[in-house]
């Protein structure tokens, strides 16, 4: 037999976060809609599919911060981060998003000794070969976040019963639109036929520590580091700053590995020439391993703690021009 994790965590931010948002967006958005005209150019179906992303955006911006995003001159994180969800449209941030092209342009960057083990990668569940899968492992989708399962096997035993679910999770998985959720459009053009098999960086019962660079114009400004549910802030010279997210922080002394350095230089060179990216990296004993690189760190629905925070992190971005 074995267990199989539906990534519990990020489930449940997924549903304590979004699950409230899906009430019907005010007749009162009316006058914030004028603040953020469409781009030029677009029309008919993009162009719906873009005012659906508005109001979708002014709804959940106001739910989370009550007020509406000033997107005609966005000045906190969190502004910029819907602004960017609206207006900047450059394919690289669709390679970002895809699971599997990212890893050609994170080789190419800083080399492949950095990317995770890929078992297997196929265009439907049903070609997933599971007797040749090793004991743990991660299987996902390409498209999307939060679609991935961790499978243990406890015996060598096969379940058909629960391959049979998790199938259908991931033909669910496939015919969803990730960016329907909260307008995140880098998204919306990633291929949805890719499932994968990676390797589980975690030991037993333990998850490894993430760690989440927030690049600027090519330099680290700060740093989350995600250990065992709760999250500290640092800076670039690994002062730890009195800010928190959704989880809290934690108290003891954070024992920074030997190969930092390397770390800020490989998150550096992954964010080299954008406006700004966060670069999720694991170091598991020395060995620094790619996570992913994300455009909008939590939909922009994740309020700092102190709110200032928000300000002092959105005077760090330039906006790329749309």
């Amino acid at each position: 037999m074995f267990n199989g994790k539906i990534g519990l965590a990020a489930m449940a931010f997924v549903c304590g976060t979004l699950c409230p948002l899906y009430s019907t967006p005010s007749s009162r958005l009316a006058a914030p809609y004028e603040q953020a005209p469409p781009p030029q150019g677009l029309e008919g179906r993009d162009l719906g599919r873009w005012l659906a992303d508005r109001a979708l955006i002014y709804h959940h911006h106001h739910f989370k911060y009550s007020k509406y995003p000033d997107l005609e001159n966005p000045r906190t994180f969190t502004e910029k981060i819907h602004y960017k969800m609206l207006y900047d449209r450059r394919p690289i941030l669709t390679v970002f998003a895809d699971k599997i092209r990212v890893r050609d342009y994170v080789a190419e960057r800083v080399g492949e000794k950095y990317l995770t083990t890929i078992y297997q990668v196929a265009q439907t569940p049903e070609e997933i070969n599971w007797l040749k899968l090793p004991a743990r492992y991660f299987v996902k989708t390409n498209h999307g976040s939060s679609m991935n399962i961790l499978v243990e096997w406890d015996t060598v035993s096969y379940n058909d019963l629960y391959i049979k679910n998790v199938k259908g999770l991931l033909n669910r998985w496939l015919h969803t639109d990730y960016s329907d959720f909260c307008g995140e459009w880098c998204y919306r053009d990633i291929p949805k036929r890719l499932v994968y098999a990676e390797e589980d960086l975690g030991a037993l019962d333990e998850r490894p520590i993430d760690w989440k660079f927030h690049v600027f114009d090519g330099k680290v400004y700060c740093f989350m580091v995600h250990r065992n549910q709760r999250c500290n802030f640092y800076d670039r010279d690994l002062n730890l700053l009195n800010v928190s997210q959704h989880q809290e922080n934690f108290s003891d002394l954070m024992v920074f590995p030997d190969n930092m350095e390397e770390m800020l230089f490989v998150a550096e060179r992954l964010a080299e020439g954008m406006d700004f990216v966060r670069v999720d990296l694991y170091n598991i004993d020395g060995r620094i391993v790619f996570g992913e690189l994300t455009n909008y760190p939590h939909a922009g629905l994740v309020p700092f703690n102190p709110p200032e925070f928000d300000r002092l992190l959105g005077d760090q971005w330039k906006l790329a021009s749309p």
